[in-house]
């Protein structure tokens, strides 16, 4: 009874735990309702020390203390704040006499019912049954009271109580040393300490004591190994935001959080664990990354609970499973921002094809290429510089030629340049490589071979091509009857029905003169062509098509649609063309 007010008062004074978990202090049983995180503490039992001839002075109580928390951090706070306000206590609390408290073992638990995480706490308490209990000093690594045998307490001090340790005397000089191994048993002479139990007599002789921690250090659990913690984290090679390390007879932690404000780079936390103590931060053999990983640029307090949760017995991400011996490390990285692109510098565009990529978030593919030999069809993506993955073209066509039946939308409109129809397919392999232009992989549209498109377009619009023409037709794109276009044909070819509405052409970045029904470029070159339209006001658009029977034929590398005009009011128009031939070199 008297040992539960002591502990009560010591909990309920403490302004940390309440920080944590409020007035919820309860003796032997929470309430049915108790909100987490909460305490619950009993006493087990009371042991009185033994003398020859009269009634025990000194009890020595066993509390077990309980924490209970939903999460694994805040259980192991109040736990430090619960041991901060109980161990090495000592005087009158509460009106009980307490010779002292001192902290014994401590465990966590994981409670999978009721998703608890538990923090067993136990304690030595030494209750004064006569006298007065007086603090004498307190050391890192132990503590020692006076007992007054008599009751006075301006008698002679004649007892000392050790809390934990190892008690020696050579000459002058008594020595604790820390660590929970039993006293040494030394006979009563002169100069010399005797123990019983764990209290120790001092005999006469005029002594005097000078106490030595030899540990330097207190015994428990909860970063027993801290300093070598740190150790460990500051002296990896990488940059280690956090590091923990555990085993049965202690943990330690340590954390040094990098700022992220300013930071214009993609930063990347990445978790990892050891089935080792202690383990080598460096020794990449022995670290395992969780399997699920925060995402790019999460916070410092994000990657953390992430990396704790490790340590949570139900979760698989870092399939540690709280099982000891462990360590645990967060690794700080950045990753240089991707290149912006045509399509970031340029955006809004309607539709866009390419052999390359054209905006550095897009994560679709390229095209859809089928397999001749028996029509078998595979998504081909960009290899990792943003190229077309001419090597998976080539795996999954191997002998047989390739021909492309989707050409995937860059804009972020979805509005894909399609042909279904196996004869009309323009090809991309040729049975033994991909086909090529001026370097580039190329897509070839003979007679018939062309692709339809949405037109998404506004009443202004630019239309680029990096294209060259195989033949004397007029038509790059029209309509399904061919009856509007945006004209282009080999050199000295007549055409009569060019434009959507009034057109201003560039031909490798130059305005190029003609008159309507008379434009054209040279036979057999590769051009980066540019037009300045009105709406096409068409559903569907059609590349290299002009009548039932009059097909352009040609070789194109890239096709983008913008809905506005790109020379105006800003002049967009240099700055796209210059990007285009600073990847396909088409002119200098």
């Amino acid at each position: 009874m008297e040992t539960g007010k002591a502990i009560y008062k010591l909990l309920k004074d403490s302004v940390a735990v309440g920080a944590i978990c409020g007035d919820r202090i309860y003796p032997e049983l929470a309430q049915q309702d108790a909100v987490t995180p909460f305490i619950v503490y009993t006493v087990t039992d009371t042991t009185p020390s033994g003398t020859k001839n009269a009634t025990s002075k000194l009890d020595t109580a066993r509390v077990e203390l309980y924490c209970i928390a939903d999460d694994y951090e805040t259980g192991m706070s109040l736990g430090i704040e619960v041991r901060s306000a109980l161990d090495r206590q000592s005087g009158t609390i509460n009106g009980v006499e307490v010779q002292s408290i001192d902290f014994d073992t401590s465990d966590i638990q994981f409670e999978p019912d009721q998703r608890f995480y538990i923090l067993e706490q136990t304690y030595d308490v030494r209750i004064q049954r006569t006298g007065t209990a007086v603090s004498v000093a307190q050391f890192p690594g132990n503590t020692f009271t006076v007992e007054e045998v008599d009751g006075d307490p301006s008698g002679a001090v004649n007892k000392l109580v050790v809390s934990n340790g190892a008690l020696s005397i050579s000459g002058n000089t008594a020595t604790i040393t820390t660590g929970g191994g039993a006293f040494t048993d030394l006979s009563d002479t002169p100069g010399t300490l005797g123990t019983v139990g764990q209290v120790v007599a001092v005999a006469s002789g005029g002594t005097t004591l000078e106490f030595v921690d030899q540990s330097g250090a207190d015994v428990q659990y909860h970063d027993r190994y801290s300093t070598e913690a740190e150790s460990e984290r500051s002296g990896a090679t990488a940059t280690l935001e956090i590091y923990y390390t555990a085993r049965p007879d202690g943990d330690g932690y340590a954390e040094s959080e990098v700022s992220d404000v300013g930071e214009t780079d993609t930063i990347n936390r990445t978790l990892y664990y050891s089935t080792k103590f202690q383990a080598d931060p460096d020794t990449a053999g022995d670290w395992t990354e969780y399997t699920t990983q925060p995402a790019d640029n999460a916070t410092f307090a994000t990657a953390k609970a992430a990396l704790l949760a490790g340590l949570n017995e139900t979760d698989a991400t870092a399939e540690t499973r709280g099982t000891l011996p462990l360590s645990l490390k967060m690794v700080r990285t950045t990753t240089a921002a991707a290149a912006d692109l045509l399509l970031d510098l340029y955006p809004n565009a309607a539709a866009a094809f390419s052999v390359r990529k054209l905006d550095k978030d897009y994560t679709g593919y390229c095209m859809k290429v089928r397999r001749a030999s028996d029509d078998a069809e595979a998504d081909i993506g960009f290899d990792s510089n943003g190229d077309l993955d001419t090597a998976a073209i080539a795996a999954h066509c191997t002998t047989s030629a390739g021909y492309v039946s989707v050409w995937y939308d860059m804009s972020g409109n979805s509005l894909n340049a399609t042909q279904s129809t196996v004869g009309n397919q323009p090809q991309i392999y040729n049975g033994t490589a991909v086909i090529t232009e001026n370097g580039k992989p190329v897509i070839t549209c003979g007679s018939g071979q062309q692709f339809e498109f949405t037109d998404a377009s506004g009443t202004d619009n630019t239309f680029t091509a990096v294209i060259k023409a195989n033949n004397a037709r007029n038509c790059l794109i029209s309509n399904t009857g061919g009856t509007v276009a945006l004209g282009l044909s080999q050199s000295g070819n007549a055409g009569t029905d060019f434009g959507f509405g009034s057109v201003t052409y560039f031909v490798d970045g130059s305005s190029f003169t003609h008159t309507r029904g008379n434009m054209y470029t040279a036979a057999q070159s590769q051009i980066l062509f540019t037009a300045i339209t009105g709406d096409p006001a068409q559903t569907t658009l059609v590349t290299g098509y002009a009548t039932a029977t009059s097909y352009f034929s040609y070789n194109m590398q890239e096709l983008i649609q913008w809905p506005s005009d790109q020379t105006s009011p800003t002049n967009n128009r240099t700055g796209i063309e210059t990007d285009i031939n600073t990847y396909f070199s088409i002119y200098t």
